[in-house]
């Protein structure tokens, strides 16, 4: 009885990895910061010369053609808006460099046109 009560706990635990790891994986693929929302994850990327915006929607490249990206940073007169390119099947980009001392949002707008997702990074650094 024990052997059969020790392999169901295994194949539980097994199921539940598998499940847990469809949603996405915090680790970064290109150097950046991870934040996962939903089934979706987003890796954002602060260059010297520019921002890059990766997604991933349940463990697929998120094609590019099909939804837009935006970056929004500051408040009240200070918000800046950047709208970011589609660069490849699931990279977005801008040349605007982001600044360190604030908070990013990254928001996707789904092929709807209506639909957002957005994802918060705490800021880059405390400079």
């Amino acid at each position: 009885m024990a052997v059969v009560n020790r392999a169901l706990l295994v194949i539980v635990l097994s199921i539940c990895a598998i499940k847990a790891s469809a949603h996405g994986s915090d680790m970064p693929l290109h150097g950046g910061i991870v934040k996962i929302v939903g089934e979706m994850s987003f890796e954002l990327v602060a260059l010297d010369s520019g921002t890059e915006v990766y997604l991933i929607d349940d463990g697929d490249p998120v094609d590019s053609s099909s939804v837009s990206v935006s970056i929004k940073y500051g408040k009240g007169d200070g918000k800046t808006v950047i709208d970011l390119e589609p660069a490849g099947p699931n990279k977005f980009v801008a040349s605007e460099v982001l600044p360190g001392n604030n908070m990013i949002l990254v928001v996707v707008t789904l092929p709807d046109g209506v639909s957002r997702i957005g994802a918060k990074f705490s800021p880059l650094s405390d400079s």
